[in-house]
């Protein structure tokens, strides 16, 4: 990894701007891989960083106009960011966050941290390589200094929780500290800290995984497709209950299903009911809509952005990689209208082996190791009733 950096003692503070270095800056503490592609840097500034990462991480009664930045950055700031002086004049501020310190802020900011590095595709052996690096140099009170070090060697050894999870509990102590500056002292500060002090890391996880893991799903495709409208209310659907509960539960069981039928039939609608009705089991916390366009390939490039400059050869295992990213929780994917049969698309029949769940709405014959439910016409009473509450609309 080559030459480290000047040793100003500047470069070696536990500060805000120093932990953005070392994240975006190709030779801070040392010249080493990058720990993010160059693209997501572009147009990125220091403030621009901070704002995002602790908007997402902080309660949101934690007041962040400081970090408004459209006219010139104020002295306020720039303190807080290289954690200079004794910034008296952010008492005010310090003590709004001292008051909401605690282990459900701290997992907020885990969950900031970790979108940041999964949005932003990190690479995990050089973010550990820099920290190990940049926590060595650190200039910090003794005891701060081996709870780091600490840390940092209990979580490389860590098998219960992922990696993921370990890098964004370490960033999420660091910004703490560096956010405190001068006042890394502060009792409540390090009360919080004694709280997780050795302890088994997976219990803070568990406590993670119940604020956050049971948000709403996260969207992470970008193509809107018709299984992205609102269902209908439950008032203006009819029938097709035994499927739903039949849905239900191959989906809980962690499934792949085909829902097939002919056209017109209703299939994109029952997905959407199915999906509202699976979303009281917070079963999944990322989901991904694919609209079917002729080939999967391209399929998955119109809905990732991502994807579309990578080589044709490595689309698939770039978005089966990007699917199967368990550390934040559990992916469906949405498929709609699959026009074209296995024989004529072969990259389909890889789907049955992707760890991820994934939904299908198909005419087709079904594809091997999915589960199929098939939507045949509504029962007389159901017709009527839909029938009835069409012209009641008219």
């Amino acid at each position: 990894m080559g030459k480290s950096i000047n040793p100003d003692p500047a470069d070696h503070l536990l500060t805000l701007k120093n932990l953005y270095r070392m994240l975006t800056q190709p030779d801070y503490p040392v010249h080493s891989y990058a720990v993010f592609p160059e693209k997501y840097l572009h147009g990125q500034t220091l403030t621009s960083f901070w704002y995002a990462l602790l908007r997402d991480g902080l309660p949101q009664e934690i007041d962040l106009s400081l970090f408004d930045t459209s006219e010139r950055r104020s002295r306020s700031l720039t303190k807080l960011l290289n954690s200079t002086g004794n910034a008296g004049f952010l008492g005010k501020w310090y003590d709004d966050l001292s008051a909401r310190l605690n282990q459900e802020l701290l997992t907020g900011l885990i969950q900031a941290w970790m979108d940041r590095l999964e949005t932003w595709q990190y690479a995990p052996e050089s973010l550990s390589f820099r920290l190990n690096t940049w926590l060595q140099a650190l200039l910090a009170e003794d005891t701060l200094t081996r709870f780091f070090l600490g840390l940092a060697e209990s979580l490389s050894a860590d098998t219960d929780t992922s990696l993921l999870f370990r890098h964004g509990l370490l960033l999420s102590w660091l910004t703490l500290y560096a956010l405190y500056g001068s006042r890394m002292q502060d009792v409540r500060l390090n009360r919080l800290r004694a709280e997780t002090e050795g302890r088994p890391h997976a219990e803070l996880y568990r406590l993670y995984a119940y604020h956050h893991l049971a948000r709403q799903p996260r969207v992470i495709s970008e193509r809107q497709g018709a299984l992205c409208v609102q269902p209908l209310p439950p008032s203006a659907f009819f029938g097709r209950t035994k499927e739903l509960a039949r849905g239900a539960d191959i989906m809980h069981s962690g499934g792949k299903l085909i829902v097939r039928g002919i056209g017109g039939i209703g299939k994109t609608e029952f997905v959407r009911q199915l999906l509202s009705l699976l979303s009281r089991s917070r079963i999944w916390t990322r989901l991904a809509f694919v609209q079917y366009e002729g080939n999967l390939s391209v399929s998955l490039a119109q809905a990732f952005p991502d994807l579309r400059d990578i080589p044709s050869q490595n689309l698939l295992s770039e978005a089966r990689r990007l699917l199967e990213q368990r550390d934040a929780g559990k992916t469906l994917l949405l498929m709609d209208n699959l026009d074209e049969a296995a024989a004529q698309d072969p990259e389909l029949s890889r789907l049955a082996s992707w760890g991820c769940d994934i939904i299908i709405t198909t005419r087709q014959t079904p594809l091997e190791g999915f589960a199929v439910l098939t939507l045949s016409g509504l029962s007389k009473d159901d017709s009527e009733q839909l029938f009835y509450h069409h012209d009641a609309q008219a």
